[in-house]
Order: structure tokens, then sequence, then C-alpha cells
């Protein structure tokens, strides 16, 4: 039920499927979730059009391997890493700070710029003027998982349309 589009992970096809309710394990709402080994996420269709924009930029950097690659520059990723680190709780933060878990923490700061980039015009084009590198990396890896998609919503097909055209 839902929308569903195939993306590319490691050689599989991933599945996201945006669903009515989504609930996590413990009987909470969610936001998206992953179902371990079946390559599927599931997205809420309950989430406003900022969060559904954050969500989808966050599973794509992931499920393309845009978070493995090296698309920005430094001063970017540590703006990145930053603001990734306040938006998560104590716990999770103490966590991503462990020096073994580094790794971790840059892979989650890179999908977080992607998710940032689809999320908020102001910084999707500030990104475009100060930083046209990045912008075609996250624009092409973008376009390239869910470019083929034709949005019910007039808000996604606005940023798949200006993404094109940017991008051309």
């Amino acid at each position: 039920d839902g929308f569903v589009r195939s993306l590319t992970r490691d050689g599989k096809r991933l599945q996201m499927v945006v669903v009515e309710q989504l609930e996590s394990g413990r009987g909470k709402s969610a936001r998206a979730m992953y179902i371990d080994g079946t390559n599927t996420f599931l997205v809420s269709s309950e989430l406003g059009e900022d969060a559904l924009w954050h969500v989808v930029g966050d599973e794509v950097a992931h499920a393309t391997g845009l978070d493995k690659t090296e698309f920005a520059d430094k001063k970017t990723l540590d703006w990145a890493r930053q603001d990734y680190l306040k938006i998560n709780s104590p716990k999770r933060r103490k966590l991503l700070r462990d020096p073994k878990n580094r790794a971790l923490l840059e892979r989650e700061a890179k999908a977080h710029l992607a998710a940032k980039f689809l999320q908020d015009s102001v910084f999707r084009n500030q990104i475009s003027r100060e930083k046209p590198t990045v912008f075609q990396s996250i624009a092409r890896t973008v376009l390239r998982a869910i470019g083929q998609w034709t949005p019910q919503m007039q808000q996604h097909a606005e940023i798949l349309n200006y993404l094109r055209g940017a991008y051309q």
C-alpha cells in the first residue's frame, strides 16, 4: 500500500514504501523504519512536507552510498556533523562522539547533509550558490534514485523539477 520506489543499494533493490500509519516496535509512531533483511524502508505518510523530504534525503544518501563518498569539503562536513549531533538525544550524541564510532558519525553527517538539502529550500539555494560541486553531487544522486517519480504532492513535484532544471 502506498508509493513504492526502487533504489540501488550494494547491487540489491531497495524499496521505499509510504504507508498510512507507522509504529515502532514500542507502540509509538515513527517517521521511518528499515525492516532488517528485506531491503525495505517504510515512511509515514503522516509526515509534513519538510519532514518527509528530510527522511527521503537521508535514506537516499544511505541507500545509494552517497554517505560513503567524499562529495563535500571539510568545512561543510564539520557543519553537518555539528548540526546532526544537535538533533540527537544526549545518549545518541555520546555514542556518536565515541572515537570508535567516527565512521558512523561521518556517514550520518553526510546523510544529514543530503536530508537538509531536500528539506530546506534556503539551504539548497545556499549550497547551489556557495558549493556548486556539493550541489551537483547531491542533485545527481537524488535524481538517479527518485528522478523518475511523479509525485502527487505539488511541493514534491516542485523540488524534483527544480533539481532536474538545475542539474541539466
